[in-house]
C-alpha cells in the first residue's frame, strides 16, 4: 500500500468510529480521525531507512514495522504520542 492508500483506510476507519454515538462529539471525533489517519500510516514510517539509501531501505521495509508485534506496539506508541501531547486531554476531556 501506499501512503494515499493508508490515509483513505485511516480516513474510512474513524469514519466508521464516528457513527458510534460516543464519539458523535466534535472534539472526539477529530480525536479518533487523526488517531486512525496516524495509527494507519505508522506501519511506513520505516521509510526514513531511505535517508541509509535505497539497498537498506529495500532489505527492511516490511519488517518489524508490519509484523505480528508491531500490530502490537504501533496502537500504544500512537496511543502515548496522544497522551503525552495532551491533544488528547484537551479535545475529548481524558
Amino acid at each position: 500500500m501506499d501512503t494515499a492508500s493508508h490515509i483513505l483506510l485511516g480516513v474510512t476507519l474513524g469514519g466508521l468510529a464516528t457513527i458510534d454515538p460516543s464519539v458523535s462529539d466534535t472534539g472526539a471525533a477529530a480525536a479518533v480521525m487523526m488517531g486512525t489517519i496516524l495509527a494507519s500510516n505508522a506501519p511506513d514510517l520505516d521509510t526514513v531507512l531511505r535517508l541509509r539509501g535505497m539497498n537498506s531501505y529495500i532489505r527492511h521495509h516490511r519488517g518489524i514495522t508490519h509484523s505480528l508485534p508491531g500490530l502490537l506496539i504501533w496502537p500504544v506508541l500512537v496511543t502515548a504520542l496522544f497522551w503525552l501531547s495532551g491533544w488528547m486531554s484537551s479535545s475529548i476531556g481524558i
